[in-house]
């Protein structure tokens, strides 16, 4: 038979190993967050250094000011579209990778608590009087702690979302002054 040490030893063993675990999923998702952000601005910039290249072999070739400044115009519309799309792809990167995480702290959290409660249930059933009423405790302090889990992924989906419509707004703001100043001149 364990004694009450060996099940407490036992539970802060297995603890550390999902400890453990869970850091190095973590670690994994943000590092794929970090290479999807890295993959993203080394096409955005490749594509940039060729878009530059044939601007600059056009202007070279321009004929007029009026050429220039059409060619100028095209680019910056241009210019804000792509600023618009990257502007989403970030935030679509954002949003994936806090969603990951918040997964595997939400499978951690489950685990955790249903590890604890089958400790003191095993623990109680050796001493039943000691611990009767510590695992309602436990139970109700489990389900404020999943509660306010949950409270702080709404709050951070909102916020992501938020930082989401924001970038839209903006680069279409951004695409609209554009076509404004390509309308006037």
């Amino acid at each position: 038979m364990f004694s009450k040490r060996d099940h407490f030893s036992d539970a802060s063993q297995g603890c550390m190993e999902t400890q453990v675990d869970l850091h190095t999923a973590m670690g994994h998702k943000l590092l794929e967050g970090a290479q999807r952000f890295a993959d993203l601005n080394a096409r955005v910039a490749q594509r940039s250094l060729h878009e530059t290249e044939e601007m600059l072999r056009v202007g070279l070739w321009a004929n007029s000011a009026q050429d220039f400044a059409d060619m100028a115009t095209n680019q910056a519309k241009a210019t804000s579209r792509k600023a618009a799309s990257y502007a989403c792809n970030v935030a679509g990167i954002a949003v994936g990778t806090q969603s990951e995480l918040i997964g595997l702290l939400g499978v951690q959290i489950t685990e955790t608590n249903t590890e604890v409660v089958e400790l003191m249930a095993d623990v109680s059933r050796s001493n039943p009087g000691a611990y009767g009423r510590l695992i309602p405790m436990m139970r109700l302090s489990f389900d404020h702690a999943n509660a306010g889990f949950e409270r702080v992924t709404h709050a951070s989906r909102q916020v992501l979302d938020t930082l989401e419509t924001n970038f839209i707004a903006a680069a279409r703001q951004f695409d609209q002054s554009f076509r404004s100043v390509a309308r006037a001149g």
